[in-house]
């Protein structure tokens, strides 16, 4: 029972060192695109992506889904 708490805790610390690299590479491509002139479709995106990597919620809708990122047209 022991071993399989400390393998539990092992993979939810992998999962938590995961999800933190991936909200940085998320930050990192979101400060790139918010370097757009504002208004352009990459600099709202930048915004939207800074915002999911900073754990604020969506502004179109308080949830992230596809949904909530239309198409271009």
């Amino acid at each position: 029972m022991n071993s399989d708490l400390r393998a539990t805790a092992e993979l939810l610390e992998s999962a938590a060192i995961g999800s933190v690299r991936m909200a940085e590479r998320v930050g990192r491509l979101a400060r790139q695109l918010l370097a757009n002139p504002p208004g352009t479709p990459m600099h709202r995106l930048g915004m939207e992506l800074s915002a999911v990597a900073e754990g604020r919620p969506c502004p179109r809708g308080g949830v992230w889904t596809a949904e909530n990122f239309p198409e271009p047209k």
